[in-house]
């Protein structure tokens, strides 16, 4: 899937106007990018561990054995800012999140504004 390149500074724009504070002007998360594709493709997105649930590490990857807290909370990523968007954006119960790790998001063609 091939992205244009103003793309992940429009979702950042979008990140700095839903956030009470001013955020750095770094570029979202892949894994942020990856949701926001499958949000214009799909009518529904089921998300794991974005949100952590209860089971919450500090693994960053995994598939690798490297720890740091800063993958959860974002040191370069706005990660914090995303989470707040996709916790917003969740259809499903908080249960949901906290006990299974799982959000659900509609797509984009069926939010009506």
């Amino acid at each position: 899937y091939i992205l244009k390149p103003q793309m992940p500074w429009e979702l950042w724009d979008i990140l700095q106007e839903i956030s009470p504070e001013e955020i750095q002007p770094n570029p979202p998360s892949s894994g942020m990018l990856g949701i926001i594709i499958m949000m214009t493709l799909c009518d529904q997105v089921d998300i794991y561990e974005f949100l952590p649930s209860k089971r919450k590490t500090d693994v960053c990857y995994y598939y690798q054995k490297f720890f740091d807290s800063a993958c959860t909370m974002g040191a370069y990523h706005p990660l914090l800012y995303e989470k707040n968007l996709v916790k917003h954006l969740n259809q499903g119960t908080d249960e949901d999140i906290y006990l299974l790790g799982k959000a659900t998001l509609p797509g984009f063609r069926t939010i009506h504004c």
